[in-house]
């Protein structure tokens, strides 16, 4: 069976995980009706912090969105949208990034923050294979899909 995002994500939901995954440009439909959210909404929640680890200094903002409950229908159990924004200088460089989630469960911003934040650093390692051959990293209660082509 050929591996999809939403097929995926119902393994994840079957198996009684939720789900925090992050969304690409190749999912542009999806990504366009989250940026939509953005821009219509009042987030659910926000935090906005310093990190100054490993010798920078950035300011990263996490804001929750609703999902429109129709969205569920093609992406299981998918409850809200997650803008992660980081800003600051790097090597002497002003820089600025956004990156976007779809989450199954509605969770505090700030919260989100920790969940979030430390994924990068660990992707490539500790991931636990599903059924279809996708490789899925476990967190505590969620699965954080990484898709492989």
């Amino acid at each position: 069976m050929r591996c999809t995002p939403k097929k995926t994500v119902c393994e994840i939901i079957d198996v009684g995980n939720h789900y925090c995954i992050g969304l690409k440009a190749n999912q542009r439909k999806l990504l366009e009706q989250a940026q939509q959210c953005a821009q219509t909404q009042v987030p659910l929640s926000s935090h906005e912090f310093l990190d100054t680890s490993h010798g920078r200094v950035v300011t990263r903002r996490v804001r929750v969105f609703a999902a429109p409950p129709e969205l569920s229908q093609d992406w299981q159990a998918l409850a809200a949208f997650v803008c992660v924004e980081r800003s600051g200088v790097r090597q002497r460089q002003p820089f600025k990034r956004q990156s976007w989630f779809i989450i199954s469960q509605v969770i505090d911003a700030q919260q989100l923050s920790g969940m979030i934040k430390p994924i990068g650093a660990q992707q490539k390692t500790n991931y636990i294979g599903l059924k279809m051959s996708c490789r899925v990293k476990m967190l505590p209660g969620f699965a954080l899909l990484t898709l492989q082509r």
